[in-house]
């Protein structure tokens, strides 16, 4: 990726990228000190989940920590092939769920979609094939 990609996200696209990386993982990320690159550790998806939020998107993972409160975490299910996340961001009241999973069964429970500009779009069959 390019070091424009984050820019070329909508902030909306951004925020919900970075609350759903940050909420719904067992990896962390370690840098000792501002001039040092950043460690990663855990699953191997997870750290590459890691890397390209950190490196690529140049997102802050600690934020969403410190302005969401996570209501409910359900661990990863080899039936569903997903787990989730219901978070709530301190200043709403409205709440909303981060899956991470397989493709296949997250596009399959999903009716929109937002695109690069922040727009919701509707899904139709055909693309979730």
């Amino acid at each position: 990726m390019n070091d424009t990609t984050s820019l070329e996200l909508a902030p909306n696209v951004h925020e919900l990228l970075q609350e759903g990386i940050a909420l719904n993982t067992t990896a962390t990320v370690y840098k000792p000190n501002s001039r040092s690159l950043p460690e990663f550790f855990g699953s191997p998806i997870e750290k590459a989940i890691l890397s390209w939020a950190v490196l690529d998107l140049r997102m802050n993972l600690y934020d969403p920590k410190q302005n969401c409160v996570q209501i409910h975490v359900v661990a990863f299910n080899s039936v569903k092939k997903r787990n989730e996340a219901l978070i709530r961001r301190k200043s709403k009241s409205a709440a909303h769920i981060h899956w991470k999973g397989a493709a296949e069964m997250i596009v399959g429970m999903c009716s929109q979609y937002y695109d690069r500009s922040g727009t919701i779009n509707a899904i139709s069959d055909e693309e979730k094939t």
